[in-house]
């Protein structure tokens, strides 16, 4: 039996006193919450402390943003087309130089389609650069490009006929990738990248009267190259 009940006290004195009652349980709900909520943040010592976690996951990604502002070559070779100041700034992705690999060079040579019937990959190439006039290099044939870009454009997912007002078509040229004998080691020294070369392809081989008529016509242009 309650107080109020054997008239003891008042029943507003025991509505008080149950919400007293509420009131600090709730308080110490509250302070229990807090406590574990303390202990979580705290954790253990070392390295299963959350503050501790926390710093050495800043350090790491401040020692990852340092490692990103050196940039390294992937080999040797030259830059140019710099773009850059001190203390500019360069977003993720923005082009900022350029790098030219120096180890690996090769001539890309656009040949008409009818002008590789024969041609196959390590066919002889005799190649004149305007940038040694007078020389002519000696090659072999690396590959040959499986397709090309036509041009041509598409409506509603079909293809659109391209109008032609020339009695021929222009023939379509294919790449073909040509190396230096001897690799990079013979590589001229003034010769840059996106200079202009010409090479002829030996398909048949460098022996008999076409082959050796090909390469004196090709060194007389290669000595032509002196005046123009």
């Amino acid at each position: 039996m309650t107080l109020a009940e054997r008239g003891i006290s008042s029943k507003a004195q025991a509505d008080e006193a149950r919400a007293n009652l509420r009131s600090a349980e709730a308080q110490l709900a509250a302070a229990e919450a807090e406590l574990r909520s303390a202990e979580a943040q705290l954790g253990d010592e070392g390295a299963n402390n959350p503050q501790i976690q926390a710093a050495q996951a800043q350090l790491e990604q401040a020692q990852l943003n340092l490692l990103f502002t050196t940039v390294s070559a992937p080999r040797r070779g030259v830059v140019t087309n710099l773009q850059l100041t001190v203390g500019q700034y360069v977003g993720t992705g923005s082009p900022a130089m350029t790098f030219i690999d120096a180890v690996g060079g090769w001539i890309t040579a656009d040949f008409r389609e009818n002008q590789l019937v024969d041609v196959k990959p390590g066919d002889p190439v005799s190649i004149h650069f305007d940038a040694v006039p007078g020389m002519v290099y000696t090659g072999r044939v690396d590959s040959i490009a499986w397709g090309i870009d036509p041009g041509r454009i598409s409506a509603r997912g079909l293809p659109q006929n391209q109008p032609e007002t020339r009695w021929f078509e222009p023939a379509r040229r294919i790449p073909v990738r040509i190396e230096l004998d001897g690799g990079t080691a013979n590589w001229p020294h003034n010769v840059r990248a996106g200079s202009k070369a010409s090479a002829v392809i030996y398909a048949g081989g460098t022996d008999g009267p076409i082959p050796g008529i090909a390469r004196a016509l090709h060194r007389v242009q290669a000595f032509l190259s002196y005046l123009y």
